[in-house]
């Protein structure tokens, strides 16, 4: 399967002794993957070993060039575990549990601190207390759909609110929208409307974003809370164009081949913040981690959840779905039943979400005074679509949900996390040894992602070279078989020359005899001649000198 044509295979039949029969890869190779950074690492060894095991140079090459691109391919596509929730949930909290240090501006409140997509991962090679921490500016089609999003929502019409006061949504709005177009009402602000110099500059798409680096986790916190978080940041154009950040440290607790993604709350106040978030997980997440507080009890009925499994149902995605039930010591009596409960409730909230997908129908997530506008999908949405030129639109809506869907979904199971920080009255209770054991489920399942890609190299070599010698047996056993055609065809040939020469002897046999006959006749009529002229000269006249008879003579 990997090599076409075969033009090029030997036809010698010494092929099984050139080539060695390749047993299992070197146990210590595959001992020292760990990831894919130790994968690459390993890289020249395993070419050299390759092509010590076969001594096809061509066979190895097409080895080595799959491997390479089995390596790239893992490297570009590490697992992201959203961590998901409403605002206040405590998602936060427990990412800088799982972190160890107090990185992620989180507060006790059920105000929204986390305003943009967060992406964290672990860098072995970063000094201790050392942090990396680079940001993704929004380029101009990404604000210009942000854009287009804020005069959406000031024009009022928003079929699906989530919850959220529409003068609140507003309120966030014209404070976006003057911070990018000052000078100009927000009410008046279209797409169109030049931006101010300042945002201008700092939109994306302008090369790299330089990498910062940070002695200690206070340093990041204030940085975050200052140039990035809309709700706290004193440099609003900055944070408004701030897709994304990446914060790259010494995580151990974080699999070395995963990132950990810190997202808005689910039914944040600025809707703006919220739909980027949507937007992220539908495209990127492969592991959703819900966090609902254990004594929440609503489960059915939470609109929020409800719209990002809808979301993650969209993208394909609703697989690796695992419930954490944070702030677990506010809820000591809750028993064990109703979080079994509650799990069951959410597992047939996604399987109804998935179906009514599949069915090609919305969920009946909008607010019921909208469903007097028709039964069509709303023309604005919470969740921002890719429709033409970036607008909105009821087809739209329409194409996303007719995507098929898969038809099952992955659950992990819940668990229980504490993850309250220490305040001036207590010290901090941290319990989130169930999640650790989560993490750490990513990180063998990744590592033997890394091993079975060699394995799986190693056994295309087995079986390369055993079709090889397979081939030389065929061509083994075609030669013999060619080799006793010729044999058979020169004892034919041999017969043919015996039986041409027994004919060649025989007709020269009968030649012989018909000259020795010949010769006889000859002596023969010689010596009856030779009688003749001895009566001649005898004086008896022939036979033929009588003369004619005379008359009267009997006849």
């Amino acid at each position: 399967k990997i090599l076409q044509p075969r033009w090029w295979l030997p036809r010698s039949r010494e092929l099984p002794a050139a080539m060695a029969a390749v047993a299992d890869p070197v146990d210590g190779i595959i001992a020292e993957i760990g990831s894919v950074a130790d994968l690459e690492s390993a890289l020249p060894r395993i070419s050299i070993d390759l092509r010590a095991r076969c001594a096809q140079a061509q066979v190895a090459g097409v080895l080595e060039r799959s491997l390479r691109r089995g390596v790239e391919c893992l490297a570009t596509r590490f697992p992201r575990i959203c961590f998901l929730g409403k605002t206040g949930s405590g998602k936060t909290s427990l990412m800088n549990a799982i972190l160890g240090l107090p990185l992620l501006p989180a507060e006790d409140t059920s105000v929204a601190v986390t305003s943009s997509v967060t992406e964290i991962s672990h860098d072995p090679s970063c000094q201790a207390g050392q942090i990396l921490v680079s940001q993704d500016a929004c380029t101009q089609e990404q604000w210009e759909e942000k854009k287009r999003f804020l005069i959406a929502i000031l024009a009022g019409g928003m079929a699906d609110t989530g919850g959220v006061a529409e003068e609140e949504m507003k309120n966030v709005a014209r404070t976006v929208l003057s911070a990018a177009c000052p000078g100009i009402a927000p009410e008046q602000v279209q797409v169109s409307t030049p931006d101010c110099e300042e945002c201008q500059r700092r939109l994306g798409g302008r090369g790299p974003s330089p990498i910062i680096s940070f002695a200690s986790a206070g340093e990041v916190r204030e940085w975050l809370r200052n140039r990035v978080h809309l709700a706290e940041s004193a440099d609003v154009v900055q944070s408004l164009l701030t897709s994304k950040v990446r914060i790259m440290g010494h995580f151990p607790c974080i699999p070395r081949d995963a990132i950990l993604v810190d997202l808005p709350g689910l039914e944040d106040s600025n809707l703006l913040r919220s739909s980027v978030a949507e937007r992220y997980f539908s495209l990127f997440c492969t592991h959703a981690w819900f966090c609902l507080p254990k004594a929440e009890g609503r489960v059915l009925s939470n609109r929020g959840i409800a719209r990002q499994v809808r979301t993650l149902a969209r993208g394909g995605n609703l697989g690796n779905v695992l419930m954490i039930r944070t702030r677990a010591d506010e809820a000591a009596r809750k028993s064990a039943a109703s979080l079994d409960r509650e799990h069951e409730d959410f597992k047939q909230l996604c399987k109804t979400e998935l179906q009514l997908l599949n069915d090609g129908r919305s969920a009946p997530d909008a607010e019921p005074a909208s469903s007097s506008a028709g039964e069509g999908p709303p023309s604005t949405r919470r969740r921002l679509e890719d429709g033409p030129n970036g607008q909105q639109s009821a087809e739209g809506e329409s194409r996303t949900v007719s995507e098929p869907a898969s038809d099952e979904v992955s659950f992990i199971g819940y668990i229980l996390a504490t993850a309250a920080p220490a305040t001036e009255d207590m010290e901090a209770e941290i319990r989130i040894d169930p999640v650790l054991a989560k993490l750490k489920e990513v990180d063998t399942q990744q590592k033997e992602l890394a091993r079975s890609l060699v394995r799986s190299i190693y056994a295309d070599l087995r079986t390369e070279i055993a079709r090889l010698e397979e081939e030389v047996m065929v061509r083994e056993e075609e030669a013999r078989r060619l080799e006793g055609e010729a044999r058979r065809l020169e004892e034919e040939a041999r017969l043919d020359r015996e039986r041409a020469e027994e004919a060649r002897r025989q007709q020269e046999q009968t030649r012989e005899e018909e000259v020795r006959r010949l010769e006889e006749e000859a002596k023969r009529l010689e010596e009856e001649s030779r009688r003749q002229r001895e009566k001649v000269a005898e004086g008896a006249p022939p036979r033929g000198d009588e003369g004619p008879p005379q008359r009267g003579e009997g006849r």
